[in-house]
Formats: C-alpha cells, structure tokens, sequence
C-alpha cells in the first residue's frame, strides 16, 4: 500500500512537471508568434498606403449600399484604383489591364465569399424585424473587408516586389 501511495506521488509530481513544461513550452510558443507578428506589422507599416487602404475601405462600404449588380461595378473600379494608388507608392504605373489582372490574381479565393455575400443579404430580408438590417448591414461590411484585404495583399505583394529588386540590385552591383 504505502509503494502504491508512493508511487502515486511520483506520478502525480511527474505529471505536474510535465505540465510546467508544456505550460513553458506553449508561452514560448505564443512569444514566438508575437514577435513574428510583430516583424510582419513593421515591415508593412507604410502610413501612406495605410491611408490609402483605409479611404478606398470606406468608399467601398459606400459602394455596399448600392443595388447589387451597381456595387459590384462600383467595388471593381474603386479597387482597380486602389491598386493603381498603391503602386504609384512603390514606383510603379499601373495600366487598367494591370489592374485588373492583379485584381483578378488576388481576389482568386475571394470569388465565392463576394458572390455569397449579396445572396446572403438578399436571403436575410425575408426574416422579420432583423432581416432588413442584416441585409442593410452585410453588404457594406463585406465589401469594406474584401477592399482591406485585397490592399493589404497588394502592399505586402509590392513590398516584397521592392525588396526583390533590391536584392537582385545589391547582387549585380
């Protein structure tokens, strides 16, 4: 009884100790990801295309309320611009064609989130008292978030376009 007792004991103490460990293990991990997200943060915080992204997100909320098939013209050309904008930070001058190409490379996964937004909001209006709202509401969100992302995906895609050339630039020279 009392070898069962003890080693119960060491079990139990080994098990606490383990748990120290992963307790130690899962904040360094968490450490980890702060400070890489923090590197990332940094190495994309350019304050004009902040303000840049941030006027196009709010035009493109303006351009939610629209009927759908007008807010989708609206969306596209506001964010072809966005692009345009964009790229004149980094250097670059961007055709319509550019734009749109670039526009349709990044908005590939975005395709069936964007289509089911307006269905969704169309769908809600049917719901009594919360319907309209959710409809009135969904649109624009989803809009201002697909402009967000999509100029955040832009400027991450120039940075790194930058840094490249710089690169390819410090190697030949």
């Amino acid at each position: 009884m009392a070898e069962e007792a003890t080693t119960y004991e060491q079990k139990a103490q080994h098990l606490s100790a383990l748990r120290q460990e992963l307790a130690k293990a899962e904040q360094g991990l968490k450490s980890e990801r702060q400070a890489a997200l923090k590197i990332r943060k940094e190495a994309t915080s350019n304050p004009r295309c902040e303000a840049i992204i941030n006027r196009y997100s709010l035009l493109a909320a303006v351009a939610g309320l629209l009927p759908t098939f007008v807010d989708a013209a609206a969306l596209t050309g506001l964010q072809i611009k966005m692009l345009d904008d964009l790229a004149e930070q980094f250097g670059k001058n961007y055709t319509e064609e550019e734009g749109k190409n670039t526009l349709t490379a990044l908005t590939g996964g975005l395709l069936a989130p964007m289509v089911a937004a307006p269905s969704i909001a169309g769908a809600a209006v049917v719901v009594p008292l919360v319907g309209p709202l959710v409809s009135l509401v969904s649109s624009p969100v989803t809009a201002a978030l697909a402009t967000r992302m999509i100029g955040r995906l832009a400027m991450e895609r120039f940075e790194r376009e930058q840094q490249t050339a710089a690169q390819a630039a410090k190697g030949a020279g």
